[in-house]
Protein backbone atom coordinates (compact mmCIF):
# COMPACT_ATOMS: atom_id res chain seq x y z
CA UNK A 1 0.00 0.00 0.00
CA UNK A 2 1.26 3.42 -1.05
CA UNK A 3 -0.09 6.70 0.73
CA UNK A 4 -0.29 9.91 -0.47
CA UNK A 5 2.97 12.29 0.70
CA UNK A 6 0.66 14.44 1.91
CA UNK A 7 -1.25 13.34 4.84
CA UNK A 8 -3.99 15.78 6.70
CA UNK A 9 -7.07 15.84 8.40
CA UNK A 10 -10.28 18.29 6.99
CA UNK A 11 -13.54 18.31 8.65
CA UNK A 12 -15.08 18.65 5.39
CA UNK A 13 -14.40 15.29 4.18
CA UNK A 14 -16.36 13.55 6.97
CA UNK A 15 -19.22 11.92 5.73
CA UNK A 16 -21.25 10.76 8.80
CA UNK A 17 -21.74 11.34 12.27
CA UNK A 18 -19.43 9.18 13.72
CA UNK A 19 -16.70 10.27 11.06
CA UNK A 20 -17.33 14.07 12.77
CA UNK A 21 -16.93 13.13 16.45
CA UNK A 22 -13.77 11.05 15.74
CA UNK A 23 -12.80 13.71 13.84
CA UNK A 24 -12.49 16.30 16.82
CA UNK A 25 -10.65 14.13 18.89
CA UNK A 26 -8.10 13.04 16.72
CA UNK A 27 -7.40 16.56 15.20
CA UNK A 28 -7.31 17.61 18.96
CA UNK A 29 -3.26 18.85 18.83
CA UNK A 30 -3.41 17.60 22.72
CA UNK A 31 -4.60 13.47 22.27
CA UNK A 32 -1.12 12.40 20.15
CA UNK A 33 2.66 13.53 20.36
CA UNK A 34 3.77 15.74 17.47
CA UNK A 35 5.24 12.85 15.74
CA UNK A 36 2.33 11.26 14.96
CA UNK A 37 0.38 11.90 11.36
CA UNK A 38 -3.61 11.37 10.93
CA UNK A 39 -5.36 12.17 7.96
CA UNK A 40 -8.82 11.35 6.42
CA UNK A 41 -10.38 10.09 3.55
CA UNK A 42 -7.01 8.82 2.42
CA UNK A 43 -7.09 6.83 -1.12
CA UNK A 44 -4.90 4.05 -1.96
CA UNK A 45 -4.20 0.81 -3.89
CA UNK A 46 -3.93 -2.89 -2.98
CA UNK A 47 -4.34 -5.80 -5.28
CA UNK A 48 -8.17 -6.05 -5.22
CA UNK A 49 -8.48 -2.52 -6.13
CA UNK A 50 -8.52 1.48 -5.05
CA UNK A 51 -10.26 2.08 -1.46
CA UNK A 52 -10.40 5.42 0.53
CA UNK A 53 -10.05 4.46 4.39
CA UNK A 54 -12.00 7.17 6.46
CA UNK A 55 -9.22 7.87 9.33
CA UNK A 56 -5.60 6.70 9.25
CA UNK A 57 -3.03 7.00 11.96
CA UNK A 58 1.08 6.87 10.98
CA UNK A 59 3.35 6.57 13.55
CA UNK A 60 6.52 5.68 12.43
CA UNK A 61 5.96 2.67 10.51
CA UNK A 62 3.21 1.37 12.11
CA UNK A 63 -0.18 2.47 10.17
CA UNK A 64 -3.53 1.94 11.85
CA UNK A 65 -7.06 2.01 9.06
CA UNK A 66 -10.07 3.56 10.75
CA UNK A 67 -13.54 2.43 8.85
CA UNK A 68 -16.55 4.15 10.42
CA UNK A 69 -19.21 2.70 7.93
CA UNK A 70 -20.78 -0.05 8.31
CA UNK A 71 -20.79 -3.37 6.84
CA UNK A 72 -23.28 -1.73 4.16
CA UNK A 73 -20.57 -0.43 2.24
CA UNK A 74 -18.22 -3.34 2.20
CA UNK A 75 -17.64 -6.56 0.02
CA UNK A 76 -16.41 -9.08 2.41
CA UNK A 77 -13.93 -10.90 -0.07
CA UNK A 78 -12.18 -7.69 -0.41
CA UNK A 79 -11.77 -6.43 3.03
CA UNK A 80 -9.97 -9.20 3.56
CA UNK A 81 -6.23 -7.38 1.98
Amino acid sequence: MKLPQTISLDINNCESIIEDRLFHYISNPDFFSADVKTGNQISFSTSAGTFRIDFIILYKKILIAIECDGSQYHIPSRDLY
